[in-house]
């Protein structure tokens, strides 16, 4: 039996079957597990796992600055990472995501590799 795991995605047909599990492992595992939805899919990661502390132990391993990272989300699990790194959203991304995509919204990866190149 595993006592760690960094990360387990799973896809659902539908938002509303993927927030019903969600609050379901929620309810089953409590505070052993963190959910982030994510579209139709949930990202399923040990507490305190998110995409943006990810990027931020890579920023300190690398011996990067923040400022040398672009992010890009669509989905509530990017929320943090496009927040703090003042990234871009994707034009479907929902309203709450856009809002915080201090970048700008983009349509595809290749138009912030225009932008930012």
């Amino acid at each position: 039996r595993h006592s760690e795991f960094y990360q387990i995605d799973t896809l659902f047909k539908d938002s509303q079957e993927m927030h019903t599990v969600s609050e379901e492992l929620i309810k089953i595992y409590g505070k052993k597990i963190k959910t982030h939805p994510n579209i139709v899919t949930v990202d399923i990661t040990s507490p305190g796992i998110t995409k943006c502390n990810g990027i931020q132990e890579c920023v300190k391993l690398l011996n990067l600055q923040d400022c040398d990272i672009i992010t890009v989300g669509d989905g509530f699990n990017d929320l943090s990472m496009i927040a703090y790194y003042k990234g871009y959203a994707m034009e479907w991304a929902d309203e709450k995501i856009k809002v915080k995509a201090e970048r700008g919204i983009v349509k595809s990866i290749a138009e912030i590799i225009k932008k930012e190149l």
